[in-house]
């Protein structure tokens, strides 16, 4: 099934930009990059959003990550930023949406700022998946890698590969491609009417 439109951050000027920039700040504070990779995937997981794997070894981690709170692959701080990532996504009960143990939890693991970063990362995996399954973007290919554990790593910088002016009355597409030092990339389209 075609997108409905173009994607809708690529529609507001900075807005790509900006959520880019949050994203560094809160890789700057010194949560694992691995646990917030990890709360990307099952904000991902709960919200329906598709995760495309490679192997196999993508597949066990998808499973293992599905029943978190059984498996021992994962650490105590880790389930902890789990546990807080479904409570925020679900919001289920309109008495107590996340739940004072799940809090209590999260903050014997992680100081006030860490817990303002793991929120603020929670909510932008939010809203991601939902600007994306509202305007039925495709999943694109989830590939499982090592984040880096240092910010300057995990900056993304931007360059415009190809624009051109188009003529009154067509349509054409301007790609950005987005690198980060690790030389993993992705693109970004938005078309001109």
């Amino acid at each position: 099934m075609p997108p409905r439109m173009n994607n809708a951050a690529q529609m507001v000027p900075g807005a790509v930009q900006s959520m880019i920039d949050l994203t560094i700040a809160i890789r700057k504070i010194g949560i694992p990059a691995q646990t917030l990779e990890l709360t990307r995937m099952r904000v991902s997981q709960v919200n329906g959003r598709a995760l495309n794997k490679e192997n196999e070894a993508d597949e066990l981690l998808l499973t293992e990550l599905t029943a978190w709170r059984d498996t021992p692959r994962f650490n105590d701080a880790e389930r902890a930023a789990l546990g807080l990532a479904e409570a925020v996504t679900l919001l289920s009960d309109p008495e107590d949406p996340v739940p004072d143990k799940v809090w209590e939890e999260a903050t014997q693991h992680y100081n006030e700022q860490e817990i303002g970063a793991l929120l603020m990362h929670i909510g932008m995996v939010n809203l991601w998946n939902r600007v994306n399954i509202a305007t039925q973007q495709s999943p694109r290919t989830m590939k499982l890698f090592k984040i880096p554990e240092r910010a300057a790593d995990a900056r993304l910088s931007t360059r415009v590969t190809r624009t051109r002016t188009p003529p009154s009355g067509s349509s054409q597409v301007c790609v950005r491609e987005m690198r980060c030092p690790r030389g993993i990339a992705f693109r970004t389209g938005s078309a001109f009417s």
